[in-house]
């Protein structure tokens, strides 16, 4: 069986390759694991490829793997369309948010659609397909245990998508951007409910946190030092830093011992000066906080569950420990004052 998860074309984005397809990677290295050589796999990269000539970038396959965002869904449509014209034989099955916001809609364009998290379904859905007998819907029931599966292998793409520049910039560090650099994530979820957050549907069925064991990151920084010469790294996890404090720990340990420089995010109330140390001691060099606003009352009204005083002490704590604090902002929340920038 020959298998093509697409990645649309990411048309709106200034640099679609300053991201990673870790969706695709993570499902392909479980189908991978799990199958072996009775699948063909393959990762049609569209990135960077005009909608109409993407057909010359997909081979034939026996079955095409999608993750829907709203953004990408009119172009996934397309393709979809002039796929079904070329290869009127093959399936399609999607995931991702729009498929888990918008079911009915997205059955009128694909075969079945995987609900939630995607590892164990996945693999159902392609079993039950060998059968002739693939349903509309798969819905994971309760959360995948990240820790069951190997880091996403880099393979399906060119290495010169993994490796990069211009990653690890700085305002305040010179040669950081000069670092040949990867976007890696060692969590999934977020135990929080801002009511900002357009994932609250997708994260129903798997409430919290869940982080990779610290051996598996460990290993995964290896395996990109010595098969791609990685420097750098960007953590993209919502929350980088584990929450808990013994966690926290062991993660930045591990991180560590890799000898890696490392950039990532974190909650302004997630910061403790003994994380803070250990942080700059494990190569981090920027760490990038939701603040969202400087208006206490707006906040509130967002269920951030945050200070604007607690963001201020947190900057002035990775300033102290010479890691650059940057902040995200949303401008236009409810109840801000009209001078608020």
């Amino acid at each position: 069986m020959r298998i093509g998860f697409i990645l649309p074309s990411s048309y709106y984005l200034n640099d679609p390759f300053r991201g990673d397809p870790f969706t695709h990677l993570q499902l392909l290295t479980v189908l991978d694991d799990h199958f072996g050589d009775k699948v063909d796999l393959c990762l049609p990269d569209l990135r960077g490829v005009k909608r109409e000539f993407a057909l010359y970038h997909i081979p034939e396959c026996d079955v095409y793997l999608h993750s829907i965002y709203t953004l990408d869904i009119n172009e996934q449509r397309t393709i979809v369309a002039t796929l079904r014209r070329q290869y009127p034989k093959a399936i399609h099955i999607a995931g991702g948010p729009h498929a888990s916001e918008f079911p009915e809609e997205s059955l009128r364009t694909f075969d079945s659609l995987i609900m939630g998290e995607g590892e164990e379904m996945v693999i159902r859905a392609l079993d039950d397909l060998a059968q002739n007998n693939l349903q509309k819907i798969y819905k994971q029931q309760g959360a995948v245990d990240i820790n069951k599966y190997s880091f996403p292998n880099r393979k399906f793409l060119p290495k010169s998508t993994t490796a990069r520049r211009k990653m690890m910039t700085s305002r305040s560090k010179t040669g950081l951007d000069t670092l040949v650099s990867t976007n890696v994530i060692f969590s999934r979820g977020c135990p929080y409910n801002c009511h900002f957050c357009a994932l609250l549907t997708t994260r129903q069925g798997t409430p919290g946190i869940r982080f990779r064991n610290p051996k598996l990151i460990e290993a995964e920084i290896e395996y990109l030092k010595r098969d791609y010469e990685i420097q750098g790294i960007v953590l993209v996890d919502e929350i980088a830093i584990p929450l808990k404090g013994a966690a926290a720990i062991a993660e930045l340990e591990a991180i560590g011992r890799t000898g890696i420089l490392w950039r990532g995010q974190c909650r302004v109330d997630g910061v403790t000066p003994e994380l803070a140390g250990l942080a700059k001691q494990s190569g981090c060099t920027a760490l990038g906080m939701g603040v969202e606003s400087v208006w206490q009352p707006s906040l509130d009204i967002i269920n951030k569950r945050i200070s604007v005083e607690r963001a201020k002490e947190t900057i002035s704590l990775l300033r102290a420990n010479k890691i650059e604090a940057r902040i995200y902002l949303i401008m236009g929340l409810p109840g801000e004052p009209e001078n608020i920038v």
